[in-house]
């Protein structure tokens, strides 16, 4: 058991048989078995002694006829023999001794060793007794029957017994132990919820009103889930509001710079190419930021329409392989139909960024291939789909980092590349937001791979699209 609830389960179980253990051998040694056993025999002895006594003082006061019948009395039940003898070894009523006795009271008894390893009294019993006339005697007790075992439905009970303890024992630590676990499996549950961009996600109530430690740490976590919430709530509005806020100016520099073309001499048009340029990629940008706001805001998956997905990666194919040509590259692409429900305008999005990055990063001459297929799995059947690039790829431990938002693999990738650092964070958001997963490898024969996959709807199979 690797768990806590398994460890802390076990540990209080170990706890109740250690003390049992224990206990056992503390009260073994408080009260040793030679105690108590010797104190039993010289229980029966006495007992023996007052016996004794009796039928000789009956003997002597009215003779061997009622010293018979009293002995008489103390067979009755056939479970022992009794002998009373004088100081010369005689029995007083005339009976032979049995043959294990036959060598006298002083090889009866056994030996002191072996009376302390017995549980129960020796079959044969010596007492020498003295009466109130100070004649000595010898009283001698013969067990007929030993003594019975432990009757099985005894034995039957006492296991049911203990058994019915042990098992006590064992629901009283499942239930301490459950009590102690539960509130952290509580609070795990929340922390995933949080860690999977649910900031309104809370420990429940139940972990809140405890007022042990596990009810501070709870609302600790409410505190600090509601402090990230605020954070996160007030980057997301920073960032909306400074995108508005400079699409105003920018609206109006474009403005700007189309009356400046008219009035601008032609060594100045250069110049002013470049403004409308780097506006045109600002704008670009703050597109892409107001996109991954907006998908950050609602985390939720999104079930919307019915999109053929292969139609749409093959317009957005189409698209990307007219831009390439320019650059001397190219696309191609090779579709399984499939259909997926969603939003196809997240969809495109998703994938244009993802393409266009491929072309972006390909050299001249470079070829960028879109594959898609559908496969089963046990999360059900699903679409895979692969957009495989020849350029330099991204170095070792880098591949779930370019998911980040403004992240870049180099410092210069920007003035190479014109990038924004956005278009795959905007990808991956929209992927999860429709419960797919992407990622990214290097291939073997260089270049990315970037691999989108999608859960889909069962559809009959058609053609394959491709080019």
């Amino acid at each position: 058991m690797k768990g806590v609830f398994g460890k802390i389960l076990l540990a209080f179980c170990g706890s109740i048989c250690a003390g049992a253990f224990l206990s056992a051998l503390v009260l073994g040694w408080l009260f040793p078995r030679k105690n108590w056993l010797e104190g039993w025999r010289e229980a029966t002895r006495h007992t023996l002694r007052l016996v004794g006594v009796a039928g000789l003082t009956i003997y002597e006061e009215h003779g061997s006829e009622a010293l018979a019948r009293f002995v008489e009395q103390l067979e009755s039940d056939h479970s022992a023999r009794y002998f009373f003898l004088d100081p010369s070894g005689k029995e007083l009523l005339g009976r032979s001794l049995p043959k294990d006795m036959a060598r006298g009271p002083a090889a009866a008894p056994l030996p002191h060793e072996r009376r302390q390893a017995q549980l129960f009294p020796s079959p044969v019993e010596v007492v020498e007794l003295v009466t109130p006339s100070r004649n000595r005697y010898t009283l001698l007790r013969w067990l007929m029957v030993p003594m019975p075992p432990l009757p099985r439905s005894r034995l039957i009970l006492q296991g049911v017994t203990l058994g019915a303890l042990l098992a006590a024992a064992s629901v009283l630590c499942f239930f301490l132990a459950r009590n102690f676990v539960a509130p952290l499996r509580a609070l795990q549950h929340s922390a995933r919820l949080l860690a999977a961009g649910d900031f309104g996600a809370r420990v429940e109530l139940r972990v809140k009103n405890r007022k042990d430690e596990f009810g501070i740490l709870a609302r600790d976590f409410d505190h600090m889930a509601e402090r990230l919430g605020r954070l996160m709530e007030g980057q997301r509005q920073l960032l909306r509001d400074i995108s508005h806020e400079l699409r105003s100016p920018l609206t109006r520099l474009g403005v700007a710079v189309e009356l400046a073309r008219k009035e601008a001499h032609g060594e100045l048009q250069p110049f002013l190419d470049r403004i409308e340029k780097e506006s045109e990629r600002l704008n670009t940008l703050i597109s892409h930021v107001l996109t991954l706001a907006r998908l950050e805001h609602a985390p939720t998956p999104v079930a919307e329409q019915r999109v053929a997905l292969d139609r749409l990666v093959e317009e957005v194919a189409r698209d990307a392989d007219f831009e390439a040509q320019g650059r001397g590259a190219g696309v191609r692409w090779m579709l399984e139909p499939a259909e997926v429900v969603g939003s196809a305008e997240l969809l495109r999005s998703a994938i244009e960024n993802i393409v266009r990055n491929a072309v972006r990063y390909s050299p001249r001459g470079g070829v960028v291939t879109v594959s898609m297929e559908r496969c089963a799995s046990h999360k059900g059947e699903r679409v895979v789909l692969r957009v495989e690039d020849q350029g330099p790829g991204v170095p070792e431990g880098q591949h779930a980092e370019i998911f980040r938002p403004f992240y870049r693999v180099a410092e210069d990738r920007n003035r190479r590349t014109g990038g924004t650092g956005l278009g795959l964070a905007i990808a991956s958001k929209a992927v999860q937001r429709h419960g797919g997963m992407i990622s990214a490898v290097n291939r073997p024969e260089g270049g990315l791979c970037v691999c989108v996959e999608l859960p889909i709807m069962p559809s009959s199979r058609k053609d394959v699209h491709s080019q």
